[in-house]
Parts: structure tokens; sequence; C-alpha cells
């Protein structure tokens, strides 16, 4: 759940053996080094190996699998660098750019394109992929950009509250604006200050002050 993430790596119902040797074709996937195909191809061979029996399809498990943790381990990058003090001051907002989802979530949709400030309580808890299977993302940008796109930065709906939104076929919908159950923190949102502490500790005093 949640920030869990960061330290556990997890598969529903897979355990010891069979969760270290699925974890090593996790790893390598993110690394880029197999493609999902050939990830199946191990998945299969994994499973019939382990003897594991699954819910779903093996093609509907092993996708879910692949693409939820590269898409976590790709925006824990994008978290560590939007979020950086550096980065921040110079691109203080982001804007949400929903996915190609073939079935979108409502209220994900209803973001697409909206700027908000980094600061506005809005996010880390939002930061996508905000459930299973979204392929949303935020896109860094600094004043002079949103005065170039034309783009205003709006006030983030809280967490908890309901919303009427307009759909694209123009019927309208109330949504619950808030993560779903064990994505209430941002992708490796809880490794980024370790990692940061730790690469300090490394620099001579005098750098190390500066920063």
């Amino acid at each position: 759940m949640d920030a869990q993430h960061d330290v556990y790596f997890a598969i529903a119902g897979a355990k010891a053996e069979l969760l270290k040797a699925l974890r090593q074709e996790v790893d390598r996937a993110i690394a880029g080094r197999i493609t999902s195909d050939f990830f199946q191809n191990q998945f299969n061979a994994i499973v019939a190996k382990h003897g594991w029996s699954f819910t779903g399809n093996s093609d509907w498990r092993s996708r879910l699998i692949f693409n939820q943790n590269i898409r976590s381990a790709y925006a824990a990058g994008r978290y560590a660098h939007q979020t950086d003090p550096e980065v921040k001051k110079l691109q203080p907002y982001v804007q949400w750019v929903h996915g190609d989802s073939p079935e979108p979530r409502h209220h994900h949709l209803a973001l697409n394109g909206r700027v908000f400030s980094l600061e506005d309580g809005f996010f880390p808890q939002n930061f996508p992929p905000d459930g299973y299977g979204c392929r949303c993302s935020t896109i860094p940008k600094s004043e002079r950009q949103l005065r170039n796109e034309g783009l205003t930065v709006e006030v983030a709906p809280v967490d908890g509250t309901t919303e009427e939104i307009t759909l694209p076929n123009g019927e309208t919908e109330v949504v619950t604006w808030g993560p779903e159950p064990g994505f209430a923190a941002p992708p490796g949102g809880t490794r980024v200050e370790e990692i940061r502490r730790a690469g300090l500790s490394r620099l001579p005093p005098e750098l190390r002050a500066a920063v």
C-alpha cells in the first residue's frame, strides 16, 4: 500500500522463489533490456516451473505486472526530477497529461491539460500513476512556458470532495477526487530525500555546504 511500494516488491499471490524470479525479469524490463513480449514468455516459463495458479489469463497478468512496474519506475524518476529544489525553482508548476487508456478514468480525463502548482496540496499524493493501469503523467512548466502556451494555473481539487464533470460525450458524472487505494504516495517519494542525502554525503565539505 502507498509508500510501501518504494521498499517492497509485491505481486498478489506470489511468494518466495517465484517472487524473486519475477522480480529479476521486472528489473530487466525496467532497465530496457527486454520487451513486453519477451517478458510474457519468461512469465509463462517461470509460472510453469513453480506451478503457480493465478487469477486471470497469462497475457493479462503478465502485462499488468510489466506495465505497472515500468510506469511506476519511470514515474519515480519524473517525481524525483520535478520535485528537485533547483528544478522546482525554475518550473514550479505541472500539467496533467492523460494517457491513452482504452477505458479511461473519467476524473483523470477531466484533469487532462490542467495546470497545478506543486505547492497547492494536490501533489504529491495524486502524482500519477494514480491507480492500476493509469497511464497519466505530468509535465513541468515554468512561468514563461505558461505565458507562451496560454495556460493558467488552477486551484486543484481537494481529495475526498465530489464534483460534477462533463464527459467527452456531453454527459455529466459526479466523481470523487483522490487517488485509488494503495496509490496515495508518489512513486519513489520516500526514497528521493534518502538518495539526495546520500549523494550529498559523498561530496567534499565545501561543495556539500554550497548545495
